[in-house]
């Protein structure tokens, strides 16, 4: 598997402005999500994304996505599949950590850097952590 080409497909960040700052942790629950398309045979595209939404108790909201494509012969068969899902959000995890983290630090936060978590389990299903929730 070849990531053959990779892009930002959307930063946005918006600033609240009725948060009120105070020594409190704030818990931001980023939600990430993944999407898969055929391009041909042999290439795909993988998207990944991460959402964190408008709240009273967070300084910002955020969107980034970013897609990667793919080269891997007979993609589309049950065994590439699964390598597709799995390699595919290692491969794209840190360029959205990276983005999101840049984004926040450049909009005149304090850089936001996304959780961490085990990526080779995220097929179909949903995790929800402390730091993390919705991962889809």
């Amino acid at each position: 598997m070849q990531l053959v080409d990779y892009v930002v497909n959307e930063l946005k960040i918006e600033k609240n402005f009725e948060f009120n700052s105070s020594n409190e942790s704030i818990m931001m629950n980023p939600e990430i999500g993944n999407k898969i398309e055929k391009i041909d045979k042999d290439t795909v595209a993988v998207s990944l994304r991460v959402i964190i939404h408008k709240s009273k108790k967070k300084p910002f909201s955020t969107c980034v996505e970013i897609m990667g494509i793919f080269k891997l012969e007979n993609w589309e068969n049950e065994e590439n599949t699964s390598l597709v899902r799995k390699n595919a959000m290692m491969i794209l995890f840190p360029y959205l950590r990276s983005n999101l983290s840049s984004l926040t630090n450049l909009a005149g936060f304090t850089p936001y850097i996304l959780p961490t978590f085990d990526v080779t389990n995220v097929d179909d299903c949903v995790k929800q952590g402390e730091n993390s929730s919705n991962i889809k």
